[in-house]
């Protein structure tokens, strides 16, 4: 399931991938059955894929390595994803992010708030769908993701309630079910 539950307008990468060269991607997630499955699945289909297995060290990779878009989950120990977001609208906000959690969303409205600018990126509820989150990770790298105001009032490619938070609907895109 996609959860949207803010946009970012005009993202752009700090490092845009030139064409046809493969995407360096940074998946944190501290639950390493779950980033091990998911990093070996996006290398299989072409992604240079980093991994990280908490806050520290994935705010350590993003200044030091070249990231085109990173892969986060909000539910960790320590230093959490939305310490690592509160660092990216810091130090690198145009970097595409897209969120990965089980936790419940009332909790994740609740942490959005704490955030320097309270605007979640794009949001995967876990279990993660492998091939609708290609399908996001290329519209964000193509910076071709429509923010949560072109989905809830574009009739046909979302459903909305009206305040930038609704699921995507993926029947009405050409060639997802």
């Amino acid at each position: 399931m996609i959860i949207w539950v803010s946009g970012q307008e005009g993202v752009i990468p700090m490092s845009p991938t030139p064409l046809g060269a493969a995407a360096h991607l940074l998946l944190c997630d501290d639950s390493a059955v779950e980033r091990l499955a998911l990093a070996h699945f996006l290398r299989s289909i072409g992604y240079n894929v980093d991994e990280a297995a908490d806050g520290e060290s994935a705010i350590l990779h993003l200044k030091h390595r070249r990231v085109d878009l990173l892969l986060l989950d909000l539910h960790m120990p320590d230093v959490t994803g939305f310490d690592v977001l509160g660092y990216l609208q810091k130090h690198r906000p145009g970097l595409p992010v897209i969120l990965l959690s089980g936790m419940p969303l009332d909790e994740i409205q609740h942490e959005m708030h704490t955030l320097p600018t309270p605007e979640l990126p794009p949001l995967f509820i876990k279990p993660v769908d492998p091939d609708q989150l290609v399908q996001v990770v290329e519209l964000q790298l193509a910076g071709e993701l429509p923010d949560a105001a072109q989905i809830d009032s574009n009739n046909g490619n979302g459903k909305g309630n009206g305040n930038g938070h609704g699921e995507v609907d993926n029947s009405a895109r050409p060639g997802t079910t």
